[in-house]
């Protein structure tokens, strides 16, 4: 274990770990970060060891980090004075660093206990620091990844300057400066494209939670809560119609797959995306076309970062379709006041991360374009599922409760994270040596090794053309353009 073991502190950053698995495992400076929390036993202990007393949620630095020398016990009455001054964490946030090749794990970087109740600039502060960090040591930052908590989201529209137009000003001043930066030329160039351009640290959403979200919103069952395209409505009712006309062998769907209460089945999402459910939808169920449109755009939604096997173009269209469709669904919405967004269309949340995802996903692809490199483009790596994969490894290294909080802070700093650190990368380095652990891998992170399709990168005009072809496509199959 000790040829695998590197810990650092709460609040610092793991580089020397980080660089070691790069070099070892032969892998490109190129990573994606990550940042998710979860909850933990929310005690106090005090650690002989390192004299100190976990389970504090330390106040942030201007890195957004916390200090973890704020923790030390020092004598009696510092340790009253924490008691009275620091609240109880209950929970860890981590950050993990992706790299970007096959089969490589994710690396635990950096750590901290929490109250989560920190701020949208705390999380730019720790990203941008973290970045810096990483940058010093030669490792390049793709991009940042999170699971639609609102702050991180606050963060991301912030970056990508979502929605926003700059005064004239501004632009002469930046254009002045960096004449290269293709900010504002992409923005002047497509009247579609709402977002500033970045280069670094490309702000992601984890499309497993957002596919996740568009479940639960379907599957919503609240008194005058649906959604409404047109003179039809996107409804669970006509899933349920489906179930007790159709066979289960037609269909393959589970009476779990309807049940709003379990919010993150990622499985039941996959199940419900399948296009035999939408023709089964078209000839058993009447009335199901809206129903259908928004299984479709789920699907796409997904695809568009979740399926190896797509081209670049085809990610696009797939993306931006979804995208165009429910700006079209928003606007005919607010049209008049039969309809409301709150009750009768997807969440904010929602049709925000598909704003951030869609102009993410053509940055990202200009990026990698300029520098000649097509095979680092693995949107499927551009999540937060590796931080969820620590977490799950976490639950289960204990013999009971596996799916419940069964570590505190002290538990993981000193133990549980640094065995699961270990586990994973031993996991990498056998799996290089062509020993495989079946029970590590899942349907999203299979095994492609033997064959990873790796696409000539679009030009800007091919991308485009294919932009422009998805909104033609939406206006045609969306029902934002039927008057009431």
């Amino acid at each position: 274990m000790k040829d695998y073991d590197f810990p650092v502190n709460e609040g610092e950053v793991n580089i020397r770990l980080l660089v070691q698995v790069l070099r070892q495992q032969n892998l490109p400076f190129r990573v994606a970060l990550a940042e998710d929390a979860t909850s933990v036993v929310a005690i106090r202990e005090y650690d002989s060891t390192s004299n100190r007393i976990f389970g504090f949620s330390l106040p942030l630095s201007s890195n957004g980090l916390p200090d973890f020398r704020l923790s030390k016990a020092l004598n009696a009455e510092n340790i009253v004075d924490m008691f009275c001054n620091y609240q109880r964490a209950s929970s860890i946030t981590v950050i993990m660093a992706q790299p970007l090749a096959i089969n490589a794990e994710p690396v635990r970087i950096c750590y901290f206990a929490t109250n989560n109740k920190f701020t949208a600039s705390d999380v730019e502060n720790r990203i941008a620091y973290v970045t810096s960090e990483l940058k010093r040591n030669g490792i390049w930052v793709d991009t940042y990844s999170a699971d639609g908590d609102p702050r991180e989201l606050k963060m991301m529209r912030h970056i990508l300057s979502l929605g926003t137009c700059p005064t004239s000003n501004r632009i002469r001043k930046t254009t002045l400066i960096q004449p290269e930066n293709p900010l504002f030329r992409l923005s002047k160039k497509w009247t579609w494209f709402a977002a500033q351009v970045v280069t670094e640290r490309i702000p992601v959403q984890d499309t497993i939670h957002l596919g996740a979200k568009f479940r639960v919103r379907l599957l919503k069952r609240e008194r005058g809560i649906f959604m409404v395209l047109g003179n039809k409505n996107a409804s669970c009712s006509d899933l349920e119609h489906l179930l007790r006309r159709v066979l289960k062998d037609l269909h393959l769907l589970r009476d779990g797959d309807i049940n709003q209460h379990d919010k993150m089945n990622y499985d039941a999402v996959e199940r419900l995306c399948n296009p035999n459910i939408r023709n089964l939808l078209g000839i058993h169920v009447p009335g199901s076309k809206a129903t259908c449109f928004y299984l479709k755009l789920v699907e796409y939604c997904t695809s568009s970062y979740l399926d190896k096997k797509l081209k670049p173009l085809e990610r696009i269209y797939k993306i931006w379709f979804v995208n165009f469709a429910l700006r079209l669904w928003r606007f005919w919405i607010l049209c008049d006041d039969t309809y409301n967004l709150q009750q009768h269309f997807v969440t904010p949340n929602i049709s925000e991360c598909v704003e951030v995802n869609a102009h993410s996903l053509l940055l990202t692809i200009i990026n990698l374009k300029k520098e000649n490199l097509p095979q680092l483009l693995m949107p499927w790596k551009f999540s937060s599922q590796s931080c969820e994969g620590l977490f799950r490894l976490l639950r289960s290294a204990s013999s009971t409760s596996s799916t419940q909080t069964n570590f505190s802070v002290r538990n993981f700093a000193v133990d549980k994270g640094r065995k699961v650190d270990v586990r994973l990368r031993a996991t990498a380095e056998n799996m290089n040596d062509g020993v495989l652990y079946p029970r590590n891998r899942k349907t999203f992170d299979e095994d492609i090794a033997a064959h990873h399709p790796i696409h000539e990168l679009p030009s800007e005009e091919e991308m485009e053309i294919t932009v422009l072809q998805a909104q033609k496509d939406a206006e045609a199959h969306s029902y934002a353009d039927r008057c009431r």
